[in-house]
Parts: C-alpha cells; structure tokens; sequence
C-alpha cells in the first residue's frame, strides 16, 4: 500500500520573473476588465444619443450652440498628453527613473490644465442637464469622461509623488503602464464625446 503513495511534485519557480508587464500581470488584467466595463457603460451612452436623436424634433431642441472655444482646448490638451503618457510608458518598461519622473509631471501638468478648462467647459455648453433629452445625454457624455479624467490625474499625483519616495518598487513602474492605459481611455472617450458635443450635435 505504501508503495502506491506519491509525493507532491515541487515545481521550481525561482527563475521566474517577480514583476512583469502587460497581460502577465494581474493589476493590468484587472484594469483591463475595469477599462472594458466603462467602455460599455460609453457605448450606453452613444446608443442613448443615437436613440434620443430620433426621438426628439428637432435635434438638437431650440438651444444656444455649445462654445467651440474652450472644447477645442481641452480636447489639444488631451491629445497633448499622449506625448508625455508615451514616455511615462517606455520609462516605465525600461527601468529609467529620472524619464519616468518628468513625464509623469509633465502629464499631471497637462491633466491639471484639462480639468480647469473642463470646469469652465460645462458652462459653456449653454444647457443644463434638466432642460430637455438633449441637455440629458450632452451633459452625461461630458461628465462620464469628466469623472475618469479626475480620477486618472489623481492618481498620476500619487504616482509621479511616489517615484520621488524610497517606497517605490519595481512593481510602482508596472503601476505606471497600467496608469498609462487609463490615460488612452480617457483621451479615446473624450474625442468620442467631443465630437458628439459639438459637430455630430449640430453640423452633420
């Protein structure tokens, strides 16, 4: 009987990378199913957009045109930060620190100026979100990506805060890729959101 019995098989692991980036990584995994749960909640939202706008006649209902001014900022300024995300990300792969730090103030820098610009933008869109349909889901598609664009630069604060403490690890630049990918979700919601806003609304 004793013959029959086997030890547990040990695998060893010893040789196997402790930090690695992309898919590998449960933190990118998990940002991953993040990111896609918000991106069906954003194509709720077009689909409300779509559906409203054969609804309502006319469209857009009788409303003073949003200002271009302050969209055509904020939407250069997001596009301005895939410059400094960019590097943040290769920083990041590669192990450089003094890269990583700037660009990631540089990207805090760019993201700050987004959400003042933002702020000034809801009243520039010249309706509430009470008025009518179209004041509904206008205001929604600015404030849905308005609410990621805080939360993403917040924690680009702490990250670019943390690089310059000794609690950094090697797993704070895995950190920072999966930083880098909610930046590109913010950034594609916004021109989505953006062109619905203005020249989807009123020109097309």
């Amino acid at each position: 009987m004793d013959g029959d019995l086997r030890e547990p098989g040990i695998l060893d692991v010893s040789d196997l990378p402790s930090v690695v980036f992309g898919a590998r990584d449960l933190i990118w995994m998990g940002t991953f199913l993040y990111l896609l749960t918000n991106f069906m909640f954003m194509a709720v939202l077009v689909a409300a957009f779509f559906y409203l706008r054969t609804r309502v006649t006319p469209w857009p209902p009788s409303a003073p045109n949003p200002a271009w001014t302050l969209g055509l900022v904020d939407l250069g300024l997001l596009l301005g930060t895939l410059w400094p995300n960019t590097v943040a990300r290769r920083a990041a792969q590669a192990g450089d620190l003094a890269k990583a730090r700037v660009a990631m103030w540089g990207l805090a820098g760019f993201g700050a100026a987004a959400i003042i610009a933002r702020i000034f933008l809801f009243g520039q869109l010249n309706i509430r979100w009470d008025s009518n349909a179209y004041g509904s889901i206008i205001v929604a598609l600015v404030a849905f990506n308005s609410a990621h664009l805080l939360v993403i630069w917040i924690e680009t604060i702490v990250l670019a805060v943390l690089l310059h403490t000794d609690r950094r690890t090697a797993r704070t630049f895995v950190n920072l890729t999966t930083n880098a990918n909610y930046w590109n979700f913010v950034i594609i919601t916004w021109c989505v959101a953006w062109f619905m806003v203005y020249p989807l609304s009123h020109w097309i």
